[in-house]
């Protein structure tokens, strides 16, 4: 019998062989004619996967670093916005809207309860000066799916 270690935590993933085998290849340039087919192709079998015909975008970083590419360009300096905080993740939403310098409103809502869209819009009702809801649809460290 072969012992072999299994992770169960979010991170680092065990890889099959023949990944594994990929990635040791020689690196391209990601700015190359190769790079750029290889992007097309998984937007393509992503579109197909989720069945759209629209526009899809694939950002390559982290969560994190698409978290801060949603706040960096749908709002600005100075802009109140609503951060819905069902988890770790809607915690750093928070984090990153007031370090990017937003006027950040918290709504917690206790660990392994999603958000209920009364309450929400509860706020919005009130201050009509938001300009954005940032909400983790899939908090996955606290469990829950926001609907």
């Amino acid at each position: 019998m072969i012992n072999k270690e299994f992770l169960m935590i979010p991170g680092p993933t065990p890889l099959p062989p023949r990944v594994v085998a990929a990635i040791t290849q020689p690196m391209i340039n990601h700015r190359g004619p190769r790079f750029k087919e290889i992007f097309k192709e998984a937007i393509d079998i992503t579109k197909e996967l989720i069945n759209c015909s629209q526009d899809v975008f694939l950002v390559p970083s982290s969560g994190t670093g698409a978290m801060e590419l949603a706040v960096e360009n749908f709002t600005q300096r100075g802009d109140k916005v609503l951060v819905v905080d069902t988890g770790f993740f809607g915690e750093r939403f928070y984090r990153i809207n007031v370090a990017k310098g937003r006027n950040a409103m918290r709504l917690e809502i206790p660990w392994g309860r999603a958000a209920i869209p009364e309450e929400i819009t509860e706020i919005l009702t009130k201050d009509n000066d938001v300009k954005a809801v940032f909400l983790t649809h899939n908090e996955t460290s606290s469990t829950i799916i926001n609907n």
